[in-house]
């Protein structure tokens, strides 16, 4: 039997288990309980950067705190990984990934990205389109394959590192037609654009909101998707042109650090699920040629695993090769 100050005790510690649990609950329910930071792997200003400081605005008035947009480029997204990696494992710090973060981790295998981040959720889809630069020798894709068919090694195309999807959309269009084409890598998109319209490269394949940027001043010469763009009515579909290669469209997400508390991931989820149905942000993205849509954090792992699938097969049949 206890003593009546075992009792005591027992009580004590009952009551102390039961404030900690509240309180511990409510500090979950608190979140955010400071400003949120988004590292951005990229240069301020290119697709991404702008992409996530629209999701920003909506986000800042749904979870009632300032977000912070930081980029951090570099490293083929390392200096991004690492700037999160020192970071509180509390929710207040994310990162924006998106569909190239895969083919870098199989083909330089810096970061795990299945093991050091947890999904949170998608933000947009874009699509891609192939595009030359002003002055480049040929206006469609037909005609390039046929140039660098008759100029071997001279044809070269831009990406933001090996690896990218960039480089292996192109590398594998170069290695369908049996091209020779040299890679040229850039720290950025918008830095790779820039070198198109100045005719330093003569093409890259690469989002449609970046294209529209540098409307006027490059060629678009193909979409590589089912349908034209509204952005661009007068541009083919790669079946329209006759290039047998596969359809492909970027995902956007934001993701946490491996782990971050479920409920945190949660709310996060669906505040971005909310935002994204702000018609004012439809609009902006729409503007973009970006397509918005939330997906859950299992609904985004999935992707994720069903990419390095894809991605792993596409690397090897490019037999695309890292310094």
């Amino acid at each position: 039997m206890h003593s009546p100050l075992d009792r005591r005790q027992l009580m004590r510690c009952a009551l102390l288990g039961t404030l900690t649990a509240t309180q511990w609950s409510s500090a979950q329910e608190a979140y955010p309980s400071k400003p949120i930071r988004i590292i951005v792997p990229l240069p301020a200003g290119g697709v991404v950067d702008v992409g996530v400081r629209i999701l920003a605005q909506p986000l800042q008035a749904i979870l009632k705190q300032s977000i912070i947009v930081e980029p951090k480029p570099g490293g083929v997204f390392t200096i991004a990984m690492q700037a999160l990696a020192q970071a509180p494992v509390d929710g207040h710090t994310l990162i924006a990934t998106n569909t190239s973060f895969v083919a870098v981790q199989l083909l330089h295998n810096r970061f795990d990205i299945q093991k050091q981040l947890v999904p949170v959720s998608t933000w947009a889809g874009v699509d891609v389109i192939l595009t030359a630069s002003p002055n480049a020798p040929f206006s469609t894709l037909k005609e390039m394959i046929a140039w660098a068919k008759a100029n071997p090694g001279k044809l070269n195309y831009g990406s933001v590192g090996a690896g990218t999807i960039e480089h292996l959309l192109t590398a594998n269009l170069v290695r369908k037609y049996g091209l020779n084409a040299t890679h040229v890598p850039f720290k950025g998109g918008p830095d790779f654009m820039i070198a198109l319209t100045r005719d330093d490269i003569h093409v890259v394949a690469t989002v449609i909101p970046l294209v529209n940027q540098f409307k006027n001043r490059v060629r678009p010469m193909a979409v590589m998707s089912e349908k034209r763009t509204p952005l661009f009515p007068e541009v083919p579909t790669l079946m329209e042109a006759g290039i047998e290669v596969p359809n492909f469209r970027f995902w956007n997400g934001l993701a946490a650090a491996a782990g971050t508390s479920p409920a945190v991931v949660e709310t996060l989820q669906r505040a971005i699920d909310q935002a994204l149905k702000s018609e004012a942000t439809q609009a902006k993205y729409a503007e973009m040629g970006m397509i918005p849509g939330a997906s859950t954090s299992t609904q985004f792992a999935q992707t994720i695993n069903e990419d390095f699938r894809w991605l792993a097969n596409s690397i090897r049949d490019a037999d695309v090769k890292v310094n």
